[in-house]
C-alpha cells in the first residue's frame, strides 16, 4: 500500500510536472508568435516606406525631366520672341520702303529712272521678303513643334501620373486583404 501511495504521489508530482510544462510551452509559442507578427508588421512598415521614398523619388526624377524640358522650352520661345522682334524691325524698314517707292512711282516723278537700277531694287526687296517669310516660318514650325514637345511630355506626365494612382489603390487593396488575412491567422491561432 505504501508503494502505491509512493506510486500515485509520484504519478501526480509529473502530472503537475506536464501540466506547468505545458503551460510554459503555451505561454513561450504565444510569445513567440505575437513576436514574429510583430517582426512581420515591421517589415512591412519599413517595405511601405521604401516604396513610397521610391515613389517619390521617381516623382521627383520625372519633375525634374520635365523642368529641364520646360527651361530648354522656355530658350526655345525667348529665341522665337528674337526673332519676332527682328522681323518687327525689318517689316517696319520694309513697309517704309514700299510706301516710299509708292511714292516715288508716279510716271512724272520717277525716282529711280535707269531700269536695271530698279530691277536690281525690285530684286534686293524681294529677297528681303523671302529671308523674312523664312526666318517667320521657320520660327513659327520651330513654336510649333516646341509646343507640341511640350503638350506631349504634359499628356505622357499626366498619364504617369494616373497610372501611379491606378497602382497606389491597388496596393492600398492588397494590404486591406493583407491585414484581413493576418487578423483571421491571429484569430485561428488564438482559437486553436
Amino acid at each position: 500500500m505504501l508503494y502505491s501511495v509512493a506510486s500515485q504521489t509520484q504519478l501526480l508530482q509529473w502530472a503537475f510536472v506536464n501540466a506547468k510544462a505545458d503551460v510554459s510551452f503555451g505561454q513561450q509559442s504565444h510569445e513567440a508568435e505575437r513576436q514574429f507578427l510583430a517582426a512581420w508588421n515591421y517589415i512591412q512598415e519599413e517595405q511601405r516606406a521604401v516604396f513610397e521614398r521610391e515613389m517619390r523619388a521617381e516623382a521627383l526624377e520625372r519633375e525634374l525631366a520635365l523642368h529641364k524640358s520646360l527651361k530648354s522650352r522656355n530658350g526655345e520661345i525667348s529665341e522665337l520672341g528674337k526673332h519676332i522682334s527682328d522681323f518687327q524691325d525689318s517689316y517696319v524698314t520694309l513697309s517704309r520702303a514700299v510706301g516710299e517707292s509708292a511714292n516715288k512711282m508716279p510716271v512724272k516723278n520717277v525716282a529711280v529712272s535707269d531700269p536695271e537700277e530698279l530691277a536690281s531694287l525690285l530684286h534686293e526687296c524681294g529677297e528681303l521678303l523671302r529671308t523674312i517669310e523664312g526666318s517667320q516660318i521657320d520660327g513659327i514650325a520651330g513654336f510649333s513643334k516646341s509646343v507640341g514637345t511640350l503638350s506631349n511630355s504634359v499628356e505622357e506626365t499626366r498619364r504617369e501620373l494616373a497610372e501611379c494612382c491606378e497602382l497606389i489603390r491597388q496596393i492600398e487593396v492588397a494590404e486591406k486583404l493583407e491585414r484581413n488575412l493576418q487578423i483571421q491567422q491571429i484569430q485561428q491561432v488564438q482559437e486553436a
